[in-house]
Order: structure tokens, then C-alpha cells, then sequence
């Protein structure tokens, strides 16, 4: 049952009630772009089921058709009485002149103005969260998310009762996992061994330095990071060595038959397993 349209965001997308025996609660059905070899779908299911592997808070996501249109839900993060506050929502209350509407090249979206907001309004589990917060990070760098702004990230509060905040579980990871090229690419990236390359040219939506011009890569992100603030990136880190290339393989050959090609399939597998050696690499203080 269609429950409403969701007008935020960039694609095609509705709320929906599915049956108890489909997975009962208030599911968001996105449609990706209509590109060819466009993967978005695929990208936030495969991105969950990563998730998954490192005991990140993650929206469910599975994957759905609607008239002949395949896509992907996403379970709603709240619980009932739950309101979910984006991260522009929480900056813009806190930042004289801050651009709450622009989602793009926002430069001063910046890890420490997200931290400073953060622990304005999280009350008694500030390091927990802002931890949280951190392995968000360090799961972008593996799955290559490139699209963390500042309507991409949240926290909730209850409606009724106090007004402490918590974060929100991780949502939105359709930017991820080279969602966005053809496969003919990904097999030249693939042969040309030019994925190192290609995960430090994507920039990302949290910027370094504040009201800075320069976008960094959200690998790379981490690497800066993660030397300041060791005491929160590093369990990431080490959980992330986990995900080994077996257990991703695993993953994408759950896709369904006639989802997934075969380029998708190596190319994923092969970006992760470089962006877990390059998080590997990172030398904590």
C-alpha cells in the first residue's frame, strides 16, 4: 500500500506499507536513475549487507519491483514516536549564515562542525554517538560513498519527553560502489588496475577544513581523520579487515539472476577489497 510520495532527494521515491509477511513496517521504495548499467539499487542493498558485516547501524534495505520497475526499499530508521532531525537541521540552528538547502559543494560541511553539533544536543551518550559517526566514515571509504552531505546524515528525538538527540542509523548509500558507470569502464578500471585511482578521485560531501575550497575523497577523509581522533576511527578500522573479498563475493552472488552482471559483480568486490587494504594502511598516533 502507497503511503506518500517523498519529495526529499533527487529521484523517484514513495512510502509504502508492505504486507507482515513481506517484512510488516514503513518501507521507502526508490527507483534509480533511468541510465544504462545505472546500479543505485543494487548499491544500497549491497552496501547494507556490508553493513551488516562490521555491526554498523544501517536502515534494512531490500531489494523490490514495482510496475516492472526494479529498485529498492528502505526500512524507515524511526520507531514510532521517533522524529528524525537531518544534519542540515541541526548545523543551520548553530551556524550564523549556514546554507541548510544546498546539498552540494557546501564547504562548510565539515567533520568538526558536525562534531560541535553533535555534541550540542546528544546528551548523555556523546562519545557513543560521535564513535557512530566515525564508522560512518570509515564504511564510506570501503563502499566508495561519495554523497554524505548534510541531508544524508541524521539523528532522532523523540517527539514527546526529552529533548536529547541520538543518531540515526546509516541511510542512503546509492553513491557507492561505482553505481554510476558502465560496465565497459569498470572492466577498463578493472584491467588497467586503476581502482586506487579511482577511489582518491571521488570527492566526497564532508569537507576537511572549514569554509575550505578543497574537496577530499572520502578515503582520504578517513586518513586525516583518523590520526586526530585515533580513540574513534580506530575499532572501525579494525572491523573493517573483516570484510574480506570472500564474504563480499559472498554478498553480490545473492543478487538475483538478471540483476547484476558480471563486470558489477568484479568491480565491487574489487573496490572493496582495495579500499580495505588502503584503510589497513592507515597509521594511527
Amino acid at each position: 500500500m502507497i503511503l506518500q510520495d517523498e519529495p526529499m532527494g533527487s529521484k523517484e521515491k514513495f512510502w509504502c506499507q508492505l504486507p507482515v509477511e513481506l517484512g510488516n513496517g514503513c518501507w521507502l521504495f526508490k527507483q534509480p536513475r533511468q541510465q544504462a548499467e545505472n546500479i543505485e539499487h543494487l548499491a544500497e542493498k549491497i552496501a547494507y549487507e556490508v553493513a551488516a558485516l562490521i555491526q554498523l547501524p544501517c536502515a534494512r534495505v531490500e531489494l523490490a519491483e514495482f510496475d516492472g520497475v526494479r529498485g529498492s526499499i528502505s526500512l524507515d530508521v524511526r520507531s514510532e514516536g521517533d522524529v528524525l532531525v537531518h544534519g542540515n537541521e541541526i548545523i543551520a540552528g548553530r551556524v550564523l549564515g549556514y546554507d541548510l538547502h544546498k546539498k552540494r559543494h557546501t564547504s562548510d560541511h565539515t567533520f568538526e562542525r558536525i562534531r560541535q553539533a553533535i555534541l550540542e544536543v546528544c546528551g548523555g551518550r556523546c562519545k557513543e554517538d560521535l564513535g557512530q559517526f566515525a564508522g560512518y566514515l570509515v564504511f564510506d571509504a570501503l563502499i566508495g560513498n561519495t554523497d554524505r552531505h548534510h541531508e544524508n546524515w541524521a539523528l532522532l528525538k523523540r517527539e514527546a519527553g526529552p529533548t536529547d538527540h541520538r543518531l540515526a542509523p546509516s541511510f542512503d548509500h546509492a553513491s557507492a560502489l561505482g553505481r554510476e558507470m558502465r560496465d565497459e569502464r569498470r572492466a577498463l578500471l578493472l584491467k588497467g588496475k586503476r581502482i586506487p585511482a579511482y577511489l582518491h578521485s571521488g570527492w566526497g560531501a564532508i569537507y576537511l577544513q572549514e569554509l575550505g575550497e578543497t574537496q577530499i575523497s572520502p578515503i582520504e577523509l578517513v586518513n586525516q581523520l583518523a590520526t586526530a581522533t585515533p580513540e574513534f576511527f580506530a575499532p572501525w578500522l579494525e572491523r573493517v579487515q573483516s570484510v574480506t573479498n570472500e564474504r563480499v563475493v559472498s554478498i553480490v552472488e545473492r543478487i538475483p539472476a538478471g540483476w547484476i552482471s558480471s563486470a558489477q559483480r568484479g568491480f565491487v568486490v574489487a573496490l572493496v577489497g582495495e579500499a580495505r587494504e588502503q584503510l589497513a594502511r592507515i597509521k594511527l598516533l
